[in-house]
């Protein structure tokens, strides 16, 4: 397996990273003390091998890791400072190479029309008490401490390209600015409900660029009539007995500019749209409040607005994309359950800092190695990894890897060849009748009049 020749070159070029960044923060001072792999082994592979984390335990993880080593917890607890510091800076350093890595992969004939397809999304990570001063939380029954995560998925690259820390009182919205630094000519953005933005929308098209997105529900729709931008219903935009709808409407940005966009959307089967509509209604009545025409319509359709012409993307195609959005949730699960810090009762800053960069430092590694996996074993076998299966096999294991870095001998590679193997062998989606959403969209072509990347026109 060429990955495993790869992946212990990364490994010894990741050495000379980390005597150089120890330096660089200060962490390594002198022979004969606690070492920079040691430290960074045990806040990383040592976090999952405990079944608690406590100062002590994680002092004797690396009495473990390096020999000779005597270590107390006051001695661990005095080299959290620059330790953090050096984390923070190994952190940034490998997710920027990661990002960077030329690892590009599409298995969705149809989004060849495309640079990328990429996901934005936030998540809430609750923390220890102790630390409210430092990441307020939202108040009320929410955790007194939390952080906010905003991560970009890259559906080619199969990874995280895009990793910011928050404060939890931000809101998703205000971060679009961010999304828009990063997008590129050619892309396309999908992002839920919370990024809704006519503003940033319209951004994004002048970059050349493409979203898709869901619609809220109180937006005003506008047609042009007449030469005349007139306010219209979606009961008037949908005939009845339609079960689908793709038209160009407008949306106001202020008061001298409109925004044009493509209106598309599937009629969801009746169950479906009961099943919603009760839920809506029970939310609605616990406010005091009573859904009206316009609600109660709308959660009968899956209605998404873009800027990509039905040319390039039918009503299905598009819909089933924003519905890809979902599945990719698990990977940002993946990503929360990783950060987990319930189990911690409290702790000071720079031990948290530790235990946070140590976590992004070990995600980074396994969507990376994910990543180059997925590419060659859909290439060999059709078949699919779950991201989510990967992780959980991977983490069952993970004392192979910490052994492949501290003594990467024959017997050593060949032991993680064979692990590997039965990680991938466990992780494979499971054969059904029906069918995910990313298995769907294989089915949908690319369009006959798209004759190369960069073809994809607006509507």
């Amino acid at each position: 397996m060429d990955i495993i020749t790869a992946l212990v070159n990364f490994i010894n070029t990741k050495k000379e990273k980390i005597n150089f960044l120890a330096m660089l923060t200060k962490f390594k001072q002198r022979e004969g003390c606690l070492n920079a792999l040691t430290f960074l082994l045990t806040f990383t592979v040592g976090l999952h091998e405990l079944n608690g984390i406590t100062l002590d335990l994680l002092a004797s993880k690396c009495e473990e890791y390096q020999e000779e080593l005597n270590l107390t917890k006051q001695g661990l607890f005095q080299r959290l400072d620059n330790g953090s510091n050096f984390l923070e800076s190994f952190f940034v350093t490998s997710f920027e190479e990661a990002v960077n890595t030329n690892c590009k992969f599409n298995d969705i004939d149809v989004l060849q029309q495309f640079e990328d397809v990429k996901f934005t999304d936030g998540s809430t990570i609750s923390l220890p008490k102790k630390l409210e001063t430092l990441y307020k939380g939202m108040g009320g029954r929410n955790s007194k401490a939390a952080l906010k995560v905003q991560v970009t998925y890259s559906l080619y690259k199969r990874k995280f390209t895009k990793l910011d820390l928050c404060a939890a009182t931000k809101n998703d919205n205000t971060y679009t600015t961010t999304i828009l630094e990063e997008i590129q000519e050619n892309e396309l953005q999908i992002n839920d409900l919370g990024y809704f933005n006519k503003k940033y929308f319209e951004e994004i098209q002048q970059k050349k660029a493409y979203y898709v997105s869901r619609i809220k529900k109180n937006t005003l729709l506008y047609i042009l009539e007449n030469n005349e931008y007139k306010e219209v219903s979606l009961e008037e935009l949908i005939k009845p007995h339609e079960q689908e709808i793709d038209k160009e409407i407008y949306l106001k940005i202020d008061k001298d500019s409109m925004l044009p966009v493509r209106l598309a959307g599937i009629k969801l089967p009746e169950d479906v749209a009961n099943e919603k509509l009760r839920n809506a209604n029970k939310i609605a009545k616990n406010k005091g409040k009573m859904l009206s025409k316009k609600e109660k319509m709308q959660l009968s359709w899956f209605l998404v607005i873009t800027n990509v012409s039905s040319k390039n993307l039918s009503i299905k195609t598009v819909c089933e994309l924003y519905r890809l959005r979902w599945q990719i949730e698990i990977c940002f699960k993946a990503l929360k359950s990783g950060l987990s810090f319930d189990k911690l009762s409290n702790c000071g800053e720079k031990y948290f800092k530790c235990l946070l960069y140590g976590k992004l430092i070990f995600i980074t590694f396994m969507m990376q190695l994910y990543s180059a996996l997925r590419i060659m074993v859909y290439l060999k076998s059709g078949r699919l990894l779950s991201i989510q299966r990967f992780m959980k096999n991977l983490r069952s294991r993970i004392g192979i890897i910490k052994s492949l870095i501290m003594n990467p001998c024959s017997n050593t590679l060949e032991f993680f060849k064979i692990t590997i193997c039965q990680v991938v062998k466990r992780s494979f989606f499971e054969i059904r009748i029906r069918k995910t959403t990313e298995y769907k969209l294989m089915e949908h072509k690319i369009p006959f009049h798209v004759e190369y990347l960069g073809r994809c026109s607006n509507f």
